[in-house]
């Protein structure tokens, strides 16, 4: 799927849910990109694997992203200031070691809502861009499952904005009734 969307999908603006374009903002410089639906999501996947340091690096196909231990974690722990930028999950003051210590007070808000915001992005692109292909493959039922539990999670915990969710509108007032009812 990923090729297919590579080679179709080539131009700024191309492969998003019908009506709406993700653009690509950099968190480090604040610089906005437009961008095609594949530059999107591999800019989310190497975003987030950096963020979380060294819990992807082991497992993360890609090469391009800083992993810890490759000088990337030595800027950030000399850094006076923490940013979601420089940040990472090997941060215990991001991530706490210890249950008794508290996350940031901006935790929710500045990490893990950005990180859930961008991953309903790429669910959005699959459904608008891939549903065929995964029809064919006879996993839309799975796909289905992640996306419902992503959506509970995401509700339980406030995760995403209501205008977030415009691009899959009908399937998430589906879920969401359905997350109600089961409440």
């Amino acid at each position: 799927m990923s090729e297919d969307a590579t080679a179709k999908f080539t131009k700024p603006g191309e492969g998003f849910p019908p009506g709406f374009e993700y653009r690509w903002t950099d968190n480090a410089s604040g610089k906005t990109t437009r961008v095609s639906a594949p530059e999107y999501v591999d800019n989310v996947v190497t975003w987030i694997d950096a963020q979380m340091g060294s819990f992807f690096c082991n497992t993360h196909a890609r090469t391009h992203a800083p992993c810890l231990g490759d000088g990337a974690d030595t800027a950030a722990a000399a850094a006076p200031g923490l940013t979601a930028a420089n940040a990472t999950a090997d941060d215990p003051r991001i991530f706490p070691v210890s249950e008794a210590d508290p996350f940031p007070a901006d935790f929710h808000s500045h990490y893990a809502k950005d990180m859930f915001k961008r991953l309903f992005r790429i669910l959005a692109i699959i459904y608008s861009s891939h549903a065929d292909k995964i029809k064919a493959l006879d996993a839309a039922a799975h796909l289905n499952t992640v996306f419902k539990h992503f959506l509970f999670f995401c509700i339980a915990f406030n995760m995403l904005e209501d205008q977030e969710m415009k691009a899959l509108k009908p399937l998430c007032d589906r879920f969401i009734d359905e997350y109600k009812t089961s409440a």
